[in-house]
């Protein structure tokens, strides 16, 4: 996938007609792909390993948990992204956490019950 548009054509860009929705679009496009270039090639290309890792571990954000739902053991299946899953003394401790998910999940929502949110998306959905 590139985020990188074809350069919009001369006369759009150079026009004032901002009630021409190709006028807004290829405005639009031409201050936006170069930032999306610029992301895809830098966080995406070269810290998309470092990407990954964040994105693994954000379950550890009640707040994520909120937005995007219940923790699995999928979840903590993806922080064998970090090299400390690898560790001796840490990778037992990976598999105690799937036997603790229903707990981690129950004191989730009871904190998010506490200051009064109430929906907590579940794998039921």
């Amino acid at each position: 996938m590139t985020a990188v548009a074809a350069p919009a054509p001369v006369h759009l860009l150079s026009s004032t007609d901002f009630t021409d929705i190709n006028v807004l679009v290829a405005r639009a496009e031409a201050v936006i792909s170069p930032a999306a270039h610029y992301f895809e090639k830098t966080v995406e290309g070269k810290r998309g390993a470092q990407l990954a890792r964040m994105k693994a571990a954000r379950f550890f954000n009640p707040l994520h948990v909120l937005a995007n739902g219940e923790v699995t053991e999928e979840d903590v299946d993806g922080l064998a992204l970090f090299r400390f899953a690898k560790h001796p003394k840490l990778a037992p401790k990976l598999l105690e956490m799937k036997s603790e998910i229903a707990a981690y999940n129950s004191l989730i929502k009871a904190a998010l019950l506490e200051k009064g949110v109430f929906a907590i998306p579940t794998i039921d959905g």
